[in-house]
């Protein structure tokens, strides 16, 4: 299918609430902005299951639409998922297979109904904000795959409660202002917390999985381990 495919495909879904299914398809690219409803131009589309083939999600291609399900199938097929790709969508939840390797900045961000969020095994990188100001998600956790978290990936999910952390690193402010964060558990695998990880998370009183901290190699942005990383973590009360 062509770009100009799917515009014609977005006229006939105008106005319809109807999940699309492509799974029977060999694309391998959606778009940019192919499914993007900031025009208020793709209205109705509900829904969509995506090829085996694609490789890449591009950037913008459901920003701003109605669409509360996508299913990325498991495969052979390394995906990308583009910068604003889902973001300020009416997505409720999302499974990213371990095929999908690369998170691009913005890819859900401000998705104000996603409540769910499974990364799986395999995803190498999330970048910056991406699940920012996703503001109904309750807990996420990190797999060990991930080798790269960019400044800001939560921040503003303001409902968020626990994380498992199982990746090498963090990100830099990755959870900042976080307020609702109660638990964190750092798997084993953790070696690097990075400048202001988990500063204004007001509520948080546990961090799991430090047992060794005093070893771990703690990056800090001008600024003490204590006044960055934890930076304002007026109830954090065990680390350990």
């Amino acid at each position: 299918m062509t770009a100009d495919d799917f515009t014609a495909l977005k006229e006939v879904l105008y106005g319809k609430k109807v999940c699309l299914d492509l799974s029977a398809t060999t694309i391998t690219e959606i778009p940019s902005n192919a499914f993007s409803n900031a025009s208020n131009d793709c209205r109705g589309l509900a829904g969509i299951v995506l090829p085996a083939s694609v490789e890449k999600i591009g950037n913008k291609a459901f920003y701003k639409s109605e669409l509360e399900t996508v299913i990325i199938p498991k495969s052979d097929t390394a995906v990308t998922i583009g910068a604003n790709a889902f973001a300020s969508s009416e997505l409720k939840s999302i499974a990213i297979p371990g095929n999908v390797k690369a998170i691009s900045t913005y890819a859900f961000s401000s998705c104000q109904k996603l409540a769910s969020v499974v990364i799986e095994e395999g995803v190498q990188s999330i970048e910056n904000q991406a699940f920012s100001n996703c503001r109904v998600l309750k807990s996420v956790t990190i797999p060990s795959t991930v080798i790269e978290i960019g400044q800001y990936a939560f921040i503003g999910c303001n409902a968020l409660e626990s994380t498992v952390v199982n990746s090498k690193t963090t990100g830099d402010s990755m959870f900042h202002q976080c307020t609702a964060l109660k638990e964190v558990t750092l798997g084993t695998e953790v070696k690097t917390l990075t400048g202001y990880t988990f500063s204004y998370c007001s509520s948080l009183k546990t961090l799991d999985g430090l047992e060794n901290w005093k070893t771990v190699s703690l990056k800090t942005i001008g600024s003490e381990y204590s006044d960055g990383i934890f930076m304002q973590c007026t109830s954090l009360v065990t680390i350990g």
